[in-house]
């Protein structure tokens, strides 16, 4: 009953497999192998009603950013997370901002940014080098 993000962010190895070197998320990683069997067995459908018909979205990104009380909000919101560390809620926010104005060159380089910051705390090799990667596609600075 629980949708693939609730199972990916629940599910950990037992303790005892977990404090094994050997078993480490050096490569793979417990949520990314979640994500992979639900939608190998369920498809891309999570259950829920809500998921079978979306906004666009640039709509939902727009409305999002509305409701958070406007652009300048939001990015504040994302200087505040990177301030904090925390990277993963900057990302989500400044995709967001993205997403409904693709024109701005100062979005991709604090994506980039956040990227870089995230990377440092990766444990999982082709996570880390992903982000590192994208940050350098997105600002070759």
């Amino acid at each position: 009953g629980k949708t693939i993000d609730e199972l990916a962010h629940s599910v950990k190895l037992p303790e005892e497999l977990a404090a094994k070197p050997h078993l480490r998320e050096y490569y793979g990683r417990v949520d990314f192998s979640v994500r992979a069997y639900f939608v190998g067995t369920m498809g891309w459908f999570d259950g829920n009603p809500t998921s079978l018909g979306t906004l666009a979205p640039e709509d939902e990104a727009q409305r999002m950013i509305d409701l958070a009380g406007g652009r300048d909000a939001v990015q504040k919101a994302v200087a505040e997370a990177a301030a904090k560390g925390d990277y993963q809620w900057g990302l989500q926010l400044v995709d967001r901002l993205i997403v409904t104005d693709r024109n701005d060159p100062e979005l991709p380089k604090i994506k980039a940014d956040l990227l870089r910051k995230h990377a440092v705390d990766q444990i999982n090799c082709p996570t880390r080098h992903y982000y590192i990667q994208c940050a350098k596609e997105m600002d070759p600075s």
